[in-house]
């Protein structure tokens, strides 16, 4: 039973982590398409000031930016599953890399036009949704693009560039795409030891911005609290407090500064309905904007403490009284007793003995 009750919990700790690198995928997926709507913006802007070489293929490549953007949001609204949603990043990776090419190949007649710089958005999403070696995969192909791009417009200027600036722009590309990537790995790894360590813990642990509502909570608040992760993540913290500690407001930020970690205990209600103490550590981190508390169920305790019985108070030799009597000690236990008890019994070879009486001089 043991070994069932190991392999048991070991897949569950891999499905939470799975879970949770599914919701770090799912994060940087609507990262990356938040910056492509505001790059869109920033196409149409920039269109508008500057249409390159023919305006029509400027409007054509932001057009097509738009639908993949409303596309992408929409794939992201039907909550798509791990192998989706790596689809979904390869297929807006590939995507990106042609739209890029085309604003390249409208615009090749000033050598000195700062569109070159376009290939780095490829090196850097790369990296942010592949980690290092997505970042050197791509800046590698945002190199060859850029130095293409190069050699390409100098040769219309009849100005041969020599191959040591071609190869510079391809190395340099590279490594700025690696060195993205290993700053997204090393993140990434501390993130995922964190959530292993989050969901593998017995004691709640949640995080609440300075307005107040709950934006990360561990797996344990099912067994504490009866809700799920889902139920509580956009609620409000004071929600569930019960008393008179029950929060009134966003948090304090002037008294979070001044106490900083705090150590308190609040009364909460469970989703059945009782209440529950939980032993709260607070730890506020104002530069970030979150709040974390750290619980565990101190009910036990406070139940034991508020019925604990008084001390007992050693008990007195009573001499001279008759067993039974009203003031001897069995009296006093049969004064005890409650009345719906039934009367206690002498067994039978107890009932047939006679106490002998004592002969005189002894």
């Amino acid at each position: 039973m043991d070994g069932v009750s190991v392999a048991a919990g070991g897949t569950e700790l891999s499905r939470r982590r799975d879970a949770a690198d599914h919701r770090a995928r799912v994060e940087t997926e609507r990262g990356i398409h938040r910056y492509r709507t505001l790059a869109l913006f920033a196409g149409a802007a920039q269109g508008l000031i500057y249409p390159a070489d023919r305006a029509v293929m400027v409007w054509a490549t932001l057009g097509a930016l738009a639908v993949s953007v409303v596309a992408a949001r929409w794939a992201m609204a039907r909550h798509p599953g791990p192998t989706a949603i790596r689809r979904l990043g390869a297929l807006t990776m590939g995507f990106d890399v042609m739209l890029i090419a085309l604003f390249l190949a409208n615009a090749l007649r000033d050598p000195t036009d700062p569109i070159q710089m376009l290939p780095l958005f490829l090196a850097a999403e790369g990296a942010v949704r592949w980690g290092r070696i997505g970042g050197m995969a791509t800046g590698a192909a945002a190199g060859v693009m850029a130095a293409t791009w190069s050699v390409v417009v100098h040769a219309r200027q009849d100005i041969v560039q020599p191959l040591a600036f071609v190869t510079f722009r391809v190395v340099a590309v590279v490594i700025i795409g690696s060195l993205l990537g290993s700053t997204v790995s090393a993140v990434r790894r501390q993130r995922r030891l964190a959530d292993m360590v989050c969901n593998a813990s017995s004691d709640l642990i949640v995080s609440f911005d300075l307005h107040g509502t709950v934006r990360t909570v561990n797996p344990a608040c099912e067994a504490i609290l009866g809700y799920t992760q889902d139920e509580l993540i956009g609620t409000d913290r004071a929600e569930l407090v019960l008393g008179e500690d029950k929060p009134d407001g966003p948090p304090d930020l002037e008294s979070l500064r001044r106490l900083g970690s705090r150590h308190v205990e609040l009364q909460f209600t469970h989703k059945a309905g009782h209440s529950v103490w939980l032993e709260l550590d607070l730890q506020p981190d104002l530069q970030e904007g979150f709040v974390y508390a750290i619980g565990r169920d101190v009910s036990a305790r406070r139940q034991t403490e508020a019925g604990a019985p008084p001390p007992r108070r050693p008990r007195r030799a009573h001499r001279g009284r008759q067993p039974g009597a009203p003031g001897g000690a069995s009296g006093a236990r049969a004064a005890r007793a409650p009345a719906h008890l039934p009367a206690l019994r002498r067994p039978r070879w107890v009932q047939g003995r006679q106490r002998q009486p004592r002969p005189p001089g002894r």
